[in-house]
């Protein structure tokens, strides 16, 4: 086996020896270990940032038990659902949309800082676009491709009241239609 010196910074070489320590293996076993991963991502075509986001997503879904489901199939729940209890429905995306307002809000702080979260974290979002505008005391949210129904359309737009209230914003206006929702808020002094 061939021995190469690889250069780096002394933080990091003292990461990696701290690390090393703590999990009982070889300075030589973690180095191998960290550029094999690397080397897998690299190959997959993401890279480390890319690998970094997609675990603090999959940490926040862990967070508040999310559950993969396909977007038609959702959809299609949701319509049935309205048909049962609309109000019932609203209410609990209401109420997941607060909760995941305040887990957010946990990491991202103020509403200033959720437009560069949401930049951040864009590409794990499973909608087409999303634009959030601040001006003065007002902030709103555009969003496409959240999913085929109006039903849907209005789920999502009533999470995402929820998930501003969760930021200690006053919700004043939506609109929707099927895949696009608008929503205003105004920022509480």
């Amino acid at each position: 086996m061939a021995r190469v010196n690889i250069a780096v910074d002394a933080g990091i070489a003292q990461d990696l020896t701290e690390e090393a320590r703590k999990q009982n293996k070889t300075l030589y076993a973690i180095a191998n270990e960290a550029i094999q991963t690397y080397l897998h991502v690299s190959r997959m075509g993401k890279s480390p940032e890319q690998i970094y986001k997609i675990i603090q997503g999959f940490e926040f879904l862990k967070a508040i038990s999310a559950v993969p489901i396909p977007e038609t199939l959702l959809d299609r729940i949701l319509q049935a659902a309205f048909k049962n209890s609309k109000e019932e429905v609203l209410r609990a995306w209401y109420d997941e949309g607060r909760v995941f307002g305040e887990l957010l809000k946990s990491e991202a702080g103020k509403i200033d800082s959720l437009g560069d979260y949401i930049k951040r974290f864009r590409e794990l979002l499973p909608i087409s676009m999303i634009d959030l505008n601040i001006e003065d005391d007002r902030v709103q949210v555009i969003m496409t491709g959240t999913g085929y129904s109006f039903e849907s359309a209005v789920c999502t737009s009533e999470g995402l009241k929820g998930f501003l209230e969760a930021f200690g914003l006053k919700f004043v206006n939506a609109e929707t239609a099927s895949g696009f929702v608008k929503v205003e808020a105004r920022i509480q002094q």
